[in-house]
């Protein structure tokens, strides 16, 4: 035991001066796309998070699991305040002030008699949520949208392999010097979010460039279609929000003006992996594929697990009601029956609004609203005036992407799977880099002007839709790459 931590103590002092070295050539994107590359690793290897081995996947120290996730936002959180890293925005005051609040509700927690474990386990979301935001954050969006994109290929490559070993019925299990592998091949829900989540950044940063890239296009698509591998209906449930919002900007002017891909190059594209879905379906008679789409709407044990919610949700607004205003702390949780059995066991609400109510109270979920709500608002923004248009589809993308991780919180304890919050974390994250570079003034796009100091897009945008993103802005002033000329007198 000594010795296993003492090479984990040597192994993360240097990746902390690795780190540190790279915030002072500032090229913290390259702190991003290793943490995206571990998480992907972890999640294609581990499966269900829940069910891994304990092994170097998933040590346990002090009753706590550890995941491969925490040694790089350790190192990346050591080396922004050793080199005195990221600008303080109101944005990520008010996140501040959200997961000061957290913390402080394991205090609260503890006193209140819960179990030490359970109460630290719950409180290890603020770590995840902070140490998303703080890695994305101090990225370059430019330089880090070129690193996803071009990890994209090898993410679709991973995703696909899955993808067919679903159909096929194969599950690999081995053993790997430090860690049994049970699952390799099985997608977990919190597994295809991720892919859901770089699918969705691929596509719009790329539709965005100047050079039309299809490798990357069309392994964004194959990312977004990931969750035909999964057996979850929120896993579906994420992929329908998520393009829904994307339709939504895609149905502005705003789109015109960034993007030049058209409607036949996109049809194109998605026949295509319609089709090589169909062939795949012919291929082994319809019943592999089916199946996963299957268990996830019609499967007894989502049946079951969808029944028990409303009485989970019963039983946390009754907490909330009997504490409102500063909450129970973290460890609070409610009952429900385990699956094959009469046997009570405790549990998480499995809604994320009901759970933060529970914990931190009405005070501590305002906050987590308001914060919320100014995070999406700002990457709205961005999306219309961000003089970048790669940065404007980093906001836009990350946008996408926080509504649909807050879409899964309705339905599962987010802030309790690190997978989960972890995309939660960098999703907004990526919206404060964007705002950050777009306030530097990083290469303005020009777009033609109509003779009256106006874009000619500005008339014909959706009615209300530039207004009602400023007004929500956390910032009542508009954003600098607003760069219309004034009127004549």
């Amino acid at each position: 035991m000594l010795l296993t931590l003492l090479v984990a103590g040597l192994a993360l002092g240097g990746l902390l001066a690795w780190f540190v070295s790279l915030e002072g050539r500032d090229e913290r994107h390259k702190i991003f796309v290793m943490l995206v590359i571990v998480m992907l690793v972890e999640a294609m290897l581990a499966g269900r998070a829940a069910e891994v081995p304990r092994g170097i996947l998933r040590p346990v120290i002090a009753g706590q699991d550890f995941r491969p996730p925490d040694a790089i936002i350790v190192a990346a959180l050591g080396a922004r305040i050793l080199h005195l890293g990221n600008t303080f925005t109101r944005l990520s005051g008010l996140w501040a002030a959200f997961l000061a609040i957290y913390v402080t509700s394991a205090l609260v927690g503890i006193l209140n008699g819960f179990n030490t474990v359970e109460v630290l386990f719950q409180a290890k979301g603020s770590f995840y949520l902070l140490g998303g935001m703080a890695i994305a954050s101090g990225a370059d969006p430019k330089r880090l949208a070129d690193g996803l994109s071009r990890f994209s290929l090898v993410a679709a490559g991973a995703a696909t392999a899955a993808v067919l070993m679903t159909f096929a019925g194969v599950r690999l299990s081995f053993s790997l010097p430090g860690q049994r592998i049970n699952s390799l091949g099985a997608l977990s829900a919190d597994s295809i979010t991720l892919l859901t989540t770089i699918g969705v950044f691929t596509v719009v940063v790329e539709a965005v460039r100047e050079e039309r890239r299809w490798p990357q296009i069309a392994a964004g698509l194959v990312l977004l279609i990931s969750p035909i591998a999964g057996t979850q209906r929120a896993s579906y449930m994420v992929l329908v929000v998520m393009i829904l919002v994307l339709l939504l900007l895609f149905s502005t002017s705003t789109w015109k003006r960034r993007s030049s891909v058209t409607v036949v190059e996109v049809s194109l594209v998605v026949a295509g992996l319609i089709g090589a879905v169909g062939l795949n379906f012919v291929i082994a008679e319809g019943e592999q594929v089916v199946a996963p789409f299957e268990e996830a709407f019609t499967g007894a044990a989502e049946q079951r697990s969808a029944e028990s919610r409303f009485g989970l949700a019963d039983q946390a607004v009754d907490r909330i009601q009997e504490r409102p205003i500063l909450g129970w702390g973290t460890g609070v949780k409610v009952v429900r029956q385990a699956e094959f059995s009469n046997r009570e066991v405790n549990a998480a609400a499995h809604n994320l609004i009901l759970d933060i109510g529970m914990r931190v109270g009405i005070t501590g979920l305002l906050v987590f609203t308001i914060a919320c709500v100014a995070s999406v608002a700002t990457g709205l923004a961005l999306w219309r005036q961000a003089r970048s248009d790669v940065v404007a589809a980093v906001a836009a993308a990350a946008t996408v992407s926080l509504i649909g991780v807050l879409a899964k919180g309705m339905v599962e304890p987010a802030l309790d799977k690190f997978r989960l919050s972890l995309t939660f974390g960098i999703s907004i994250g990526l919206i404060m880099a964007a705002r950050m570079a777009d306030e530097r003034g990083d290469e303005p796009d020009e777009t033609p002007d109509d003779g009256d100091g106006r874009h000619e897009d500005d008339d014909e945008d959706l009615i209300g839709f530039r207004t009602t993103v400023e007004l929500m802005s956390w910032d009542a002033a508009p954003l600098p790459s607003d760069h219309r000329a004034p009127r004549d007198p």
